[in-house]
């Protein structure tokens, strides 16, 4: 009971403490009352020609047109209590919080208004967080002089706790003022197809060839999508700019890459790999990259004759690389020297 009668009294001295607004708490009003960015204008009446408190802003709010459509005659109080937490924090009520903000509603003890200032003044911890972002994302919408109220929606409805999607929301709005000025989608390449690898090869992807028009950094997500039945490969990273898998048995094996620039996912892009020879196919020989007088720059080549023969064979260099559709000579560098087992087919 005390609890209560606290609560009641802090809410009611700040009611009449005539709190001068700013952009920052009108913007919050916004939010909270209804779910996107503060128009241009609209922000500029209220904290330059009103002449209102914000705690009369606050109840001007539910005389407005915008107001009774969003929260018509009748709307059930618990409904209202539930949206309001979701414009500001993105999740309902505990259970507690309801009941109480349900009763003081109906009961007529605490108005709309002040039911929504206390909503936030009282954020803390993520709440407070995702607050912020909200109200830092809808001033920059009406700071650009933005005034379209689909805008104004769309671009609030993704933003959470994480910076990330503070970036993301600004992005948008620079796009709404220059159109082609906003974030542009990165593309993934999950490079070419191989064809005629032997079964048991180390299959080397590789996606260095993505790419990010606005020059940031992107991340990578490979996905094994089909491979033979009875096949057990598997990738060695999803994340990784070069993953590897073994070839264990004939067929096809389609992997997918998308990739992402810390905003957007580009669109999908593929690459298949033909497995169709078997691994007894091989021809199996041993290099030695470090032979004295003869090489010390771990490399090794393999040589072809230069006329009147036709090449397509594949190699795996015995360190988890491979090439494949090799139609000529082929050099390759070993990061340190040693013995290594080559197969050729």
């Amino acid at each position: 009971m005390f609890k209560k009668i606290l609560l009641s009294l802090l809410l009611f001295t700040a009611v009449l403490s005539a709190t001068t607004p700013t952009q920052d708490s009108v913007t919050k009003l916004y939010v909270a009352t209804f779910e996107r960015a503060p128009d241009a204008k609209g922000l500029a009446y209220w904290i330059d020609d009103s002449g209102l408190t914000l705690e009369q802003i606050a109840m001007s709010f539910f005389d407005q047109k915008e107001t009774q459509d969003k929260y018509p005659s009748g709307t059930d109080v618990r409904a209202f209590v539930e949206t309001v937490y979701d414009n500001l924090f993105n999740r309902e009520p505990d259970e507690k919080g309801w009941a109480y903000w349900t009763k003081e509603l109906e009961e007529g003890s605490v108005s709309r208004s002040v039911f929504i200032l206390a909503m936030i003044n009282g954020a803390l911890g993520d709440d407070a967080v995702i607050l912020k972002h909200k109200m830092e994302v809808g001033l920059y919408f009406a700071k650009n002089g933005l005034d379209d109220a689909e805008d104004a929606i769309s671009v609030m409805a993704d933003i959470t706790e994480d910076p990330a999607t503070v970036v993301a929301a600004k992005k948008l709005i620079d796009e709404i003022v220059t159109p082609g000025s906003g974030n542009k989608p990165p593309v993934a390449d999950a490079g070419v197809d191989q064809n005629s690898v032997a079964t048991d090869a180390t299959v080397t992807l590789d996606g260095s060839e993505s790419s990010d028009p606005d020059e940031d950094t992107i991340t990578y997500k490979w996905d094994l999508k089909t491979k033979p039945t009875g096949s057990s490969a598997t990738l060695s990273s999803d994340t990784a700019i070069k993953p590897t898998f073994t070839a264990d048995i004939k067929g096809t094996y389609t992997i997918e890459l998308i990739v992402n620039d810390g905003t957007v996912d580009s669109e999908v892009d593929s690459v298949q790999v033909a497995v169709d020879i078997d691994n007894t196919d091989f021809f199996i020989t041993t290099w030695k990259t470090d032979n004295e007088g003869v090489t010390d720059d771990n490399q090794i080549k393999i040589s072809t004759h230069p006329t009147g023969y036709t090449y397509d064979y594949s190699i795996d260099w015995g360190d988890d690389q491979s090439d494949t559709g090799v139609t000529g000579d082929k050099t390759h560098t070993y990061s340190s020297a040693g013995t290594y087992s080559v197969k050729i087919s």
